[in-house]
């Protein structure tokens, strides 16, 4: 900023005399000729002056703190397996002991009627793990691929550990293997059972193996298991 005098020319409408005279103030910028005298310096002087601001304004920006509004659910009355997630799709961290599914080219699953629209699979990117008749199954249960595959998965984990134990494999076990409604779960159990996937035949491998580990306490395997 620049203060200077001038000399303000008289006329003959102004009341003051001819030889006053009027501060101006004029106002010429600075930045070029200190940027120019040492570049390195400006802009390290510049960068602190942005971190200060930026921190006094992170400081205006502190908000009082709310507590969580707590809100009381009713008991759940869902016939959801305790232990369900939300989604429960995870199927190649599970074990697959299922029967082929080339089975079913000569039997067919139960038809049903479920409430609400069917899904529509043809797009879902795991429809090639199933036969069209589990396809057609899944989509009437309103089930991803996914989900399918899952559950059905657990079904028969659960299904081996009962036969080495030598007990029958029931509609309860399933529902209690599942992470899906269990009404869902029971009509898996009722599609599998029809074409007969719960027979030993489909898990003699499985079960000798298991036989063969009993016998010589765990120590050797053959390869003929």
């Amino acid at each position: 900023m620049v203060a200077r005098k001038q000399r303000k020319p008289a006329s003959c409408e102004s009341p003051l005399p001819s030889h006053s005279t009027a501060v101006v103030i004029e106002f010429r910028s600075e930045v070029m000729k200190n940027f120019d005298r040492d570049r390195t310096e400006w802009r390290r002087r510049e960068f602190e002056y942005l971190q200060r601001d930026r921190k006094a304004r992170d400081g205006q920006r502190r908000f009082p703190q709310i507590d969580p509004v707590e809100q009381s659910t009713p008991e759940r009355t869902t016939s959801v397996n305790a232990e369900s997630t939300h989604e429960d799709t995870d199927f190649n961290s599970l074990q697959d002991y299922s029967p082929s599914i080339f089975t079913l080219d000569d039997m067919r699953f139960p038809e049903y009627n479920w409430k609400g629209k069917p899904f529509d699979l043809s797009e879902d990117p795991n429809s090639h793990l199933l036969h069209p008749e589990e396809i057609s199954l899944a989509a009437i249960l309103r089930m991803d691929c996914a989900t399918y595959l899952t559950n059905k998965r657990r079904i028969f984990i659960a299904c081996i550990e009962h036969m080495k134990v030598g007990k029958d494999f029931k509609k309860t076990n399933s529902q209690q293997a599942c992470k899906i409604d269990v009404n869902k779960a029971s009509k898996l159990w009722e599609a599998f059972d029809k074409v007969g996937w719960f027979e030993k035949r489909h898990f003699s491998r499985v079960l000798r193996r298991h036989q063969w580990c009993l016998y010589t306490g765990g120590t050797r395997f053959s390869r003929r298991l």
